[in-house]
């Protein structure tokens, strides 16, 4: 019985991770049909998923999938998190990409 529900799992997180990595991929196609230099793209690895460049500025996408539309609880914590990753990188701008999240009706007003 556990290892059907182990074997289920891993398929589970494999599906998962390749819808998000499908995320990854249209969000870098839609910043290069926008102009965007990609200088680094993968969504595997830590870090940004993608740092593309535009007019000579700098900025790291992160990006975020859930195929479920789960609420994403920790929003705050993940700009607080980009807010630092700016200096990190020495980035002019984050970009956090969700795809598939609801978010609670707090943020709604400050987006």
């Amino acid at each position: 019985m556990l290892r059907l529900f182990k074997k289920e799992r891993k398929r589970k997180d494999f599906e998962y991770k390749k819808e998000g990595n499908k995320f990854h991929k249209k969000l870098e196609k839609i910043l290069r049909d926008a102009g965007l230099r990609i200088e680094w793209s993968d969504f595997n690895k830590k870090g940004p998923d993608i740092i593309a460049y535009i007019n000579d500025k700098k900025i790291i996408f992160q990006c975020k999938h859930s195929p479920k539309g789960n609420f994403y609880n920790s929003l705050e914590d993940e700009v607080d998190s980009y807010s630092a990753k700016i200096k990190r990188y020495n980035a002019d701008r984050a970009v956090i990409a969700l795809s598939g999240y609801q978010i609670k009706k707090i943020f709604e007003t400050k987006l």
